[in-house]
């Protein structure tokens, strides 16, 4: 039965409510990807197949171990207790991570940014998993057309999205050689793009498709001038050189009769426009590549403001080693039909990708650490909330009712606390910051050395609300109120600018209406929230100290195997492994 159902809110538009009542730790939703990559920054230590982060000694004393979950669990809170004496310099040196190390194995091509775990994960990726057709243009954007010269974000979703054109020219080229998908949908099951309003959702997603990945929302209009011209262009034109030299030759010509049919006509008037403006009218100013010859060998006749291009003998030679054919030409209005398809394409990308998040290269003592971006197209009706009800967790291989998934880049959706039939299901686009967790009684104690009597520090990352007084003094207990609230208020601003940036909106949620109210309202309505944060956000961020991490249910570290004892109701701390009962409200 699904647990997951798609309504339309006449405020929020679509979003997730429970089809029935939820128990907190219980598997919600597993979302397949359409796309998946490592990060700019940690691209050598993780596998591009499957997305595998580099993990550290004490992961093997975590609840996978092959134990009795007794003995795991006095194990890790001997472990807990020893360290909790120590030093606090100690402590940090002792858990830090070891340096990771570096795949060896490469991938067969070259295009210097997949590396595998194994040979086996190496053949599945360029074979199945489409990197065959994906190499030789990711190794174009990054030679010819500056992908190693732009930042670390831009390169990365640039990467992704080629990988997402790769899988939409395997998709065309298995539908014309009668291939069938390797994950079969079940029947009844309907594609993602096809859910209307009220439908469940399987609690395993369906496999994504391109038409999944093109509904998405844009937001085409909330970007900024600068970032469409200055970010968001270069990479269309990347986008759209992959199309033209490497993936529409590939597909059937009678599927695909013309290159701008390969993807979607943009409906993005915006990009529509701009796409125009830079095909017909180019100038230094409109188009960053006016004078790059990769891309304006493409057209014919040659742009405006440029006479026909005779390439050089060492511009063939060096196009002859990234370019095995002779790129094809294509006119200024399907050129420019493309280039806004491609725009579109980005804008979808930017709101609707997640990032993959571990503990293992800076440690549990740093906030978290991305080494892989994902689209998740069954995941996008989850809205956002600041406190949420649902966590989730990247996993390769998953067990939901005994059946087992593998399939690389999946995301786990599960219930933090209990969740009542008809309630709406929401997650956190951003880390999630609480009250009781080390990192916000550290903002406390900076604030107190600064100026404030705030005083034992120990004990107030134990309580994370604020920190006990040594004096009875209502004058310091106002300053420490007023500071508490001040941290609140700086946090939930941060939030909001990171949500408005990123993902293109502006937060109201209930948490957020409280903590950037004025003070009057501010007192008014912070009982009510400190129940709500206190019931979600105190259940899945770890209490141990100097730890930021989260916890997630002990099932999901299991991932279907065996150990003595039950359980039920118990969870792990992905950073410093510590076990928790009811997800966090007691540590052992």
């Amino acid at each position: 039965m699904s647990i997951v159902h798609v309504v339309t809110h006449p405020l929020k538009g679509r979003c997730v409510i429970a089809s029935r009542d939820v128990n907190a730790g219980e598997v919600v939703h597993v979302a397949r990807s359409y796309g998946a990559v490592p990060d700019s920054e940690r691209y050598p230590y993780v596998c591009a197949q499957c997305l595998s982060p580099t993990v550290t000694p004490a992961k093997r004393e975590s609840v996978s171990s092959d134990a009795s979950f007794e003995a795991i669990k006095t194990k890790l809170a001997s472990r807990a207790s020893s360290a909790s004496k120590s030093s606090n310099h100690h402590v940090k040196r002792s858990m830090a991570p070891t340096e990771p190390k570096r795949l060896e194995i490469s991938c067969k091509g070259d295009c210097q940014r997949s590396f595998y775990c194994t040979l086996e994960c190496r053949d599945s990726h360029w074979e199945r998993g489409g990197h065959a057709l994906a190499c030789p243009a990711m190794h174009d954007f990054l030679t010819n057309l500056g992908g190693k010269t732009m930042a670390g974000p831009v390169e990365e979703y640039a990467r992704l999205l080629i990988n997402v054109l790769a899988a939409r020219a395997m998709e065309a080229m298995n539908e014309d050689s009668d291939a069938k998908s390797e994950v079969e949908v079940p029947v009844g099951e309907l594609s993602i793009s096809k859910v209307l309003d009220g439908t469940p959702i399987p609690i395993i997603s369906p496999k994504p498709n391109f038409k999944d990945m093109w509904k998405l929302v844009s937001n085409a209009d909330s970007y900024s001038h600068a970032r469409v011209q200055e970010e968001f262009l270069p990479i269309a034109w990347a986008l759209a050189r992959s199309v033209i030299c490497y993936f529409h030759p590939k597909v059937s010509q009678s599927q695909f009769p013309s290159v701008d049919a390969f993807l979607p006509f943009s409906e993005d008037v915006r990009f529509q426009s701009l796409a125009k403006q830079v095909v017909f009218n180019s100038s230094p100013t409109t188009n960053p590549f006016h004078d790059n010859p990769h891309i304006t060998r493409l057209f014919e006749p040659a742009l405006p403001s440029h006479q026909p291009i005779t390439p050089s003998s060492a511009d063939k030679q060096k196009d002859s080693a990234s370019v095995q054919f002779q790129p094809p030409t294509v006119s200024r209005t399907t050129a420019a039909n493309l280039l806004a398809s491609c725009l579109s394409l980005i804008s979808k990308e930017e709101c609707n990708s997640f990032g993959h998040y571990a503990f293992s290269y800076t440690g549990h003592t740093s906030p978290r650490q991305g080494y892989a971006i994902a689209v998740h197209p069954s995941a996008v009706f989850f809205n956002h909330a600041c406190a949420p009800n649902v966590g989730h967790v990247p996993r390769g291989s998953a067990v939901v009712s005994k059946t087992r998934i593998c399939e690389p880049g999946m995301m786990v959706f599960y219930a933090i606390g209990d969740i009542k039939k008809g309630e709406e299901m929401c997650l956190s686009y951003v880390g999630v910051d609480g009250w009781h967790n080390y990192e916000f009684a550290s903002d406390l104690d900076a604030a107190g050395e600064v100026g404030f009597l705030m005083g034992d520090k120990a004990e107030s990352r134990s309580t994370g609300m604020k920190a006990p007084l040594k004096m009875e003094d209502s004058d310091s207990s106002i300053m420490v109120d007023t500071l508490t609230r001040s941290i609140r208020q700086e946090r939930a601003l941060k939030r909001r600018r990171q949500l408005k940036q990123v993902f293109q909106f502006d937060c109201d949620c209930a948490r957020c209406a409280v903590e950037t109210a004025e003070q009057i309202h501010f007192e008014k309505e912070m009982s009510k929230l400190e129940s709500l944060v206190e019931g979600r956000l105190s259940k899945i961020t770890c209490c141990s100290e100097d730890c930021m991490a989260y916890v997630v249910p002990v099932e999901l570290v299991l991932d279907g195997r065996e150990v003595e004892g039950d359980v039920t109701g118990w969870g792990q701390c992905v950073g410093c492994f510590r076990v928790v009962r009811t997800f966090g409200s007691r540590n052992i």
